[in-house]
C-alpha cells in the first residue's frame, strides 16, 4: 500500500511537498482553504515571483539570522540547483538579475505555480480547495489524519504548510499556527516581517515619495546589532524600500519585546564623517553666503536637505558661514539620524511573518515534530524568516520537499 500523505496548504512549501510525495508514488492529498491554490505565490513580487537568490549556502543561511543553520539539511536535500533544474524541465525560462534575485524570465508567477501544480495532478495527486483544516487527529502521540470542513481524512503522514498571518488578503491566517498549538507545540508570537517601518517623526511623512539610492539603517537591542543598507523610500507614515523591509523582521521583534525602539539612519553610508567635516569647511571658506541646504542638495533631494538643516540647526535658510557646533550637528544628522518606531505594522501590510512554530520542537533533518510522530512542518509557519529577495520562497520549496522525503533517505 502506498503511503498516504496529507498536505495542508498550497503555498510554495505545500506544493513542493505534494510534488515530491507524488513523485515517490505516495497517495497524496493537498488541502487548501481558499477557492483556488497558490494564491499568495501568484501574487509574490507583484506577480513576478522572485523565487530564489543566488547567494552561497552559508551566506544564504546567515541572512536568516541566528537560527539560519536550522535549514542546512533542507538546503542539502533540496538545494537551489534542484529548484532551478525542476523549473527548467517544466519549460520555465529563468532570469538571474544583477542583485542575485531569480525570476521567471516571462515575469509571470503563474509559470512557477504551474511547474508544481501540473505534475502533481499528472502524477495522480488530488487537490481539494475550500477545505479548511480544523484539527490534526492525534492518537498515541501520532498524527493519523485531519478533520477538514467537518470531514475526516486518514493519513500516514500530515504535513502542515499553511503559512503565517501576513497578507490576510492572500489567505494569511493563524489557522496553521493554531493547529500546531493544539498539537502541543509552542508558538513564538508572530510579528511583521518584510514590512514598512512605521515611525513617530512627523517630518518623515512630509517626504512621502522621496527615495534614496543608498542608505543604511541600524539599531541595537541588548547584544543584538542589526544593520541593513540599500534603497530607502519615505512613505506617508514611515519608511519602506529594501533597506527598511530587510530590517523590519528584527526591528519589530525587538520592538515587541521592549515596547520601544530607536533606529539610526545614515543618509550617506558611502561618505564618512571626515568627508563631511572637510566638505563643510571647504564650503564655509569658498561660499559663505550660500544656503546650506543648496550645498547639501548636491548629495540629497532638496526637500530632504531643507528638513535636515532645519532639524539640526533650527533654521532652514542658513548660510554656509557655519559655526563648528552647527557643522557637528549637521554631520550627526546625516550620519546617525534617530528614528522612533511607533507601533507594530499591521500584518495586512507585511509580506511575511516572523515567529511561528518553535524550531526547538522540530527535527531539522526531517522536518518532523519532536512531539508528535508523523506530523511535519514546512515553510513560513516555522520561526525562520529571511530578507526580501527570494530567500523565504527557496526555504519553503526546500523544506516542503524534505518534509515529504522517504524515511529511509
Amino acid at each position: 500500500m502506498p503511503e498516504k500523505i496529507i498536505i495542508c496548504g498550497s503555498g510554495p512549501a505545500g506544493l513542493s511537498a505534494a510534488l515530491h510525495s507524488v513523485e515517490r508514488g505516495c497517495d497524496t492529498l493537498l488541502l487548501e482553504k481558499l477557492p483556488r491554490p497558490a494564491v499568495k505565490l501568484l501574487a509574490t513580487g507583484g506577480g513576478r515571483c522572485n523565487f530564489s537568490h543566488d547567494l552561497p549556502e552559508e551566506k544564504f543561511m546567515a541572512s536568516f539570522g541566528r537560527n539560519g543553520r536550522f535549514m542546512a539539511d533542507a538546503l542539502d536535500y533540496a538545494p537551489q540547483a534542484w529548484l532551478l533544474k525542476h523549473l527548467k524541465l517544466r519549460g520555465v525560462k529563468i532570469l538571474l538579475q544583477s542583485d542575485g534575485c531569480y525570476f521567471p524570465a516571462s515575469g509571470r508567477s503563474s509559470e512557477i505555480a504551474d511547474a508544481f501544480l501540473r505534475p502533481i495532478l499528472d502524477h495522480g495527486g488530488k487537490i481539494f480547495c475550500r477545505k479548511q483544516v480544523e484539527r490534526v487527529v492525534i492518537e498515541n502521540k501520532c498524527a493519523v489524519g485531519v478533520i477538514a470542513s467537518g470531514e475526516f481524512f486518514a493519513a500516514d503522514r500530515v504535513i502542515l504548510a499553511g503559512g503565517g498571518t501576513a497578507a490576510p488578503a492572500l489567505g494569511g491566517t493563524s489557522a496553521a499556527l493554531t493547529l500546531s498549538r493544539d498539537a502541543g507545540h509552542h508558538i513564538i508570537a508572530p510579528s511583521p516581517a518584510m514590512a514598512p517601518l512605521l515611525l513617530a517623526e512627523t517630518w518623515v511623512r512630509t517626504l512621502s515619495g522621496i527615495s534614496l539610492d543608498d542608505a543604511a539603517l541600524t539599531f541595537g537591542a541588548g547584544r543584538r546589532q542589526c544593520l541593513t543598507r540599500g534603497i530607502l523610500l519615505f512613505t506617508a507614515d514611515g519608511i519602506s524600500g529594501p533597506a527598511a523591509i530587510d530590517l523590519s523582521r528584527d526591528a519589530y521583534r525587538a520592538f515587541a519585546e521592549a515596547g520601544n525602539l530607536t533606529l539610526h539612519l545614515d543618509f550617506t553610508p558611502e561618505l564618512d564623517r571626515d568627508f563631511w567635516y572637510g566638505f563643510w569647511e571647504t564650503e564655509r571658506r569658498s561660499s559663505p553666503k550660500k544656503h546650506v541646504h543648496n550645498s547639501l542638495g548636491k548629495f540629497l533631494p532638496q526637500a530632504l536637505a531643507r528638513i535636515l538643516v532645519q532639524n539640526s540647526v533650527g533654521e532652514e535658510k542658513l548660510n554656509m558661514d557655519l559655526s563648528n557646533a552647527a557643522i557637528i550637528s549637521l554631520t550627526n544628522s546625516l550620519k546617525k539620524q534617530p528614528l522612533t518606531l511607533r507601533e507594530l505594522c499591521p500584518m495586512s501590510r507585511a509580506m511575511a511573518m516572523s515567529g511561528g512554530v518553535d524550531l526547538r520542537e522540530v527535527d531539522p533533518k526531517t522536518m518532523e515534530s519532536k512531539l508528535v510522530r508523523d506530523l511535519f512542518f514546512a515553510g513560513e509557519m516555522l520561526d525562520l524568516t529571511g530578507p526580501c529577495g527570494g530567500y523565504n520562497l527557496q526555504f519553503a520549496f526546500s523544506s516542503g520537499k524534505l518534509a515529504a522525503a522517504a524515511r529511509t533517505r
